[in-house]
């Protein structure tokens, strides 16, 4: 009787992942946690609430309504942290705590030179645990929820700076006063969106490339390619960024 590689489990001899991938994995997965929690339940909570809206109903008493306190909180806690790795000095840059609309301050490279230690240290206590108490061979379930995760994740936060694009929510219009700011004047990510507000032909090629990236991950014989699209995409806003 043959077997469906898709469906059926491989034989147990070929279960086991070579400790490099094993180590991989576990800073992979903590890695992921600290940096992406809790933007996809927020995310998640927004799209019911703002849906719910539209058909005008009340959520300020819905289940979830609990929720803002503890992720406020987890905000709050990493400007803490960060606030206290400036005062150590051990902060790559000056750490000032405002909303820029950027992910490139201060602050954001404070808080991801802690993830990346935390997240050592975690894979670290982790793989020490496993080789003395449990001597785990594999992740495969726990490897195919984070896989779905991080697709879906990306697959939305694609579908939410793409289809900004295409209804002028992301960079706006052009302004008087940016048309007669001296270019001296502006900040480097002003000079990125003044050029995206000018050239409305990219802005659009831009979405639609996230968006085209967002659909493709959403399944699964197509995520392979989504990522393709997803690596060239998110190259060419970190060359104008």
């Amino acid at each position: 009787m043959s077997t469906d590689p898709l469906v059926d489990p491989p034989p147990a001899d070929q279960e086991r992942w070579p400790r490099w991938q094993l180590i991989a994995f576990r800073y992979a997965l903590l890695h992921y946690v600290l940096y992406a929690f809790p933007g996809p339940i927020r995310a998640l909570v927004q799209t019911i609430d703002g849906g719910l809206e539209l058909a005008g109903l009340d959520t300020g008493k819905a289940p979830w309504s609990w929720l803002g306190a503890p992720l406020g909180w987890v905000g709050s806690g990493w400007d803490w942290l960060t606030t206290k790795m400036a005062a150590f000095g051990v902060a790559p840059y000056e750490v000032i705590h405002q909303r820029t609309g950027s992910g490139d301050t201060g602050s954001d490279y404070a808080q991801l030179l802690l993830i990346i230690a935390a997240a050592l240290a975690g894979t670290l206590i982790w793989s020490l645990i496993d080789s003395l108490f449990i001597c785990a061979r594999a992740y495969p379930r726990l490897g195919r929820w984070l896989h779905l995760i991080v697709r879906f994740d990306l697959a939305f936060m694609f579908f939410g700076y793409g289809f900004a694009k295409f209804y002028g929510g992301q960079f706006g219009e052009l302004s008087l006063t940016r048309l007669t700011q001296e270019i001296g004047d502006t900040w480097p990510m002003t000079m990125v969106g003044t050029f995206m507000q000018a050239s409305q032909p990219y802005e659009l090629f831009g979405g639609a490339c996230e968006v085209l990236g967002g659909l493709l991950l959403f399944h699964r014989r197509t995520a392979l390619l989504g990522t393709c699209v997803a690596i060239g995409t998110l190259t060419n806003v970190c060359a104008l960024n």
